[in-house]
C-alpha cells in the first residue's frame, strides 16, 4: 500500500480488530464537547479515530507524521499540546476509544 509502512498498517489492522471488540467509549459528560471528541457527537469513538487518522500525511516518511498548519476546526485533535497533530495524539485516541482514560484530557 503506497504511503504507508508495514508497521502502521499491522498497527491499523490491529487497533481495528480491537477496536471492534471493544464498547463505545463514553464522554464523561452527555452531549459535553471533549478534546478527542472530534465530530461533537458527545462519545469518543471509531469515527473520530478514523478522523485523526484521516489527517496524517505521508507517514511512510517520517515516524511522527504532522499535519501542520491546520485548519482550527481540527484544533480539538491535538491531544497532547505540542503544537502538532503527531503520532502522539493518535495513540492517545486510540487508548480512548479502548477504554484507557489514564491521560484524559477533559474539554
Amino acid at each position: 500500500m503506497k504511503g504507508f509502512t508495514k508497521l502502521t498498517l499491522i498497527g491499523g489492522i490491529f487497533l481495528t480488530a480491537l477496536l471492534m471488540a471493544v464498547p463505545t467509549a463514553k464522554a464523561q459528560l452527555a452531549g459535553a464537547y471533549y478534546w478527542g471528541d472530534l465530530n461533537g457527537n458527545g462519545v469518543i469513538d471509531l469515527p473520530d479515530y478514523t478522523g485523526l487518522s484521516g489527517v496524517f500525511v505521508n507517514p511512510a516518511t517520517n515516524d511522527t507524521a504532522t499535519y501542520v498548519n491546520y485548519p482550527k476546526s481540527r484544533y480539538r485533535q491535538e491531544l497532547n499540546g505540542n503544537g502538532l497533530i503527531d503520532m502522539p495524539d493518535f495513540n492517545q485516541l486510540g487508548g480512548w476509544v479502548s477504554g484507557n482514560y489514564s491521560n484524559l484530557a477533559g474539554n
